[in-house]
């Protein structure tokens, strides 16, 4: 068994409830589930019966859970190739504090093989159903200057975050009121952060592990999703964005 990634420990009073690999986040008004056995979907902040997904890991083939455990605020599990590839791809959902009624969650992935050579490459997907609570959403790119965030309207490349916000000011999301969403890839960890609009969800794309994966090497990345707010998205986002992107870097090996 691999190593789990070393990462800062989450706070005592963030727990993961939940029996064997169907687990719940009860912060706020409506729990958060995540099911082990359905990387894909990831966490599902407003519950099973909303079509939202943060953090969901397309595998891009095959694959089956072949270890998991759960410690605290983390929530791991080993999946195991049954391509050409040969990965061992593991994944940690961990509880991350946001403040306020801010939620947020990282997700920490490694990706080994058994081969000589393998394609490494995945993608983590976060879908934010019926385009961001009512209206076509806005999605604003954060680019970071060293001292906070700044938010444009152009799509680009070199973002390291993606904030999604209600198109309708008025949409209703939580208790609190209209809600955005925020990808963050650390920077030097994730390739690049896409957009595209899916039957009038908006998809964020995160792109981790371009290039060539040599056995004996362990390859690490993360990336967070955060929900909150829509009338202070652009400050909760960037502030969460500054201090994930100020965290130290996890060494591949």
């Amino acid at each position: 068994m691999p190593t789990p990634p070393r990462a800062s420990s989450p706070s005592p009073a963030l727990l993961w409830q939940g029996e064997r690999r169907r687990l719940r986040d009860p912060r706020l008004d409506v729990a958060a589930n995540l099911d082990l056995d359905d990387p894909t979907r990831g966490v599902r902040p407003h519950g099973d019966e909303a079509a939202d997904t943060l953090l969901g890991v397309e595998l891009r083939g095959p694959f089956h859970l072949a270890d998991h455990w759960i410690r605290a605020g983390d929530a791991a599990a080993i999946y195991e190739s049954a391509d050409e590839r040969r990965l061992r791809v593991t994944a940690m959902w961990r509880l991350h504090a946001g403040g306020g009624r801010v939620r947020a969650w990282e997700l920490i992935l490694s990706a080994q093989t058994a081969l000589l050579h393998s394609d490494p490459r995945l993608v983590v997907v976060s879908r934010v159903a019926g385009g961001g609570r009512g209206g076509a959403a806005r999605c604003a790119w954060g680019h970071g200057d060293g001292d906070g965030v700044v938010w444009r309207d152009e799509a680009s490349p070199q973002a390291a975050a993606v904030l999604v916000v209600p198109g309708d000011d008025d949409a209703r999301g939580g208790a609190g009121g209209a809600e955005s969403v925020v990808v963050v890839g650390h920077p030097g960890e994730v390739e690049r952060l896409a957009v595209r609009h899916d039957a009038g969800d908006v998809v964020v794309e995160a792109w981790l592990f371009a290039g060539d994966l040599e056995k004996g090497v362990l390859l690490r990345g993360r990336v967070l999703a955060a929900i909150g707010p829509a009338a202070t998205a652009r400050t909760w986002a960037g502030d969460l964005a500054l201090a994930f992107a100020g965290t130290a870097p996890m060494l591949s090996t």
